[in-house]
């Protein structure tokens, strides 16, 4: 009997785990530190990430699932991921700025510093959008992110990752939001 429950509870077990991938990743906001977001898959609201950035979900749904990092608003980055059953590791994803702004100038450039002075971000705008580079530093003042728009449109993003700025591939959806797509090409592992 018990050995009838015990083979009737790892086929249980077994059947739903088949339908599930894990997803796992770091999340970085625009000055470099580890952060943390709303979490949506498909549009359905999951949970808010802790405090560390590390990304631990489960995804029930196999093939294309959208995943959304929203951090108040002003920070949204989504990213498009194939799951199969398996663990899908996405590495590191950056939040990035979509609507940057705050009270400010028609024409000129909106900036912050940190408690050493040191720049924070400054974004260039232009008829009150972003126009030309925007900037982010972390605190001791090295550049962490940029990016690049014209007339209200972004063109290029530039990520920090071990030491060196890099181009990250994006996308923007018809409602005008940001789809990153993740810099590491081997997001798939077996179980």
């Amino acid at each position: 009997m018990n050995k009838i429950l015990l083979t009737f509870f790892i086929l249980c077990y077994s059947t739903f785990l088949s339908g599930q991938s894990k997803i796992k990743g770091q999340l970085f906001d625009a000055y470099g530190n580890t952060a943390w977001a709303e979490i949506f898959i498909n549009g359905k609201p999951t949970k808010w990430m802790n405090y560390d950035g590390a990304i631990n979900l489960v995804c029930s749904n196999n093939g294309i699932n959208e995943i959304t990092f929203k951090y108040f608003g002003h920070y949204i980055t989504k990213i498009k991921v194939e799951c199969h059953n398996d663990i899908v590791d996405l590495g590191s994803i950056h939040l990035i700025s979509g609507h940057f702004w705050l009270d400010g100038p028609k024409n000129g450039i909106i900036s912050d510093t940190y408690k050493n002075r040191k720049t924070k971000y400054r974004v260039n705008i232009k008829r009150w959008n972003p126009h030309g580079e925007s900037k982010f530093y972390n605190s001791k003042g090295e550049l962490t992110q940029k990016l690049i728009h014209k007339k209200g449109k972004l063109l290029n993003i530039y990520i920090k990752e071990n030491g060196k700025l890099k181009e990250l591939k994006f996308e923007i959806t018809k409602k005008g939001e940001i789809l990153t797509i993740p810099n590491n090409s081997n997001h798939c592992t077996s179980r």
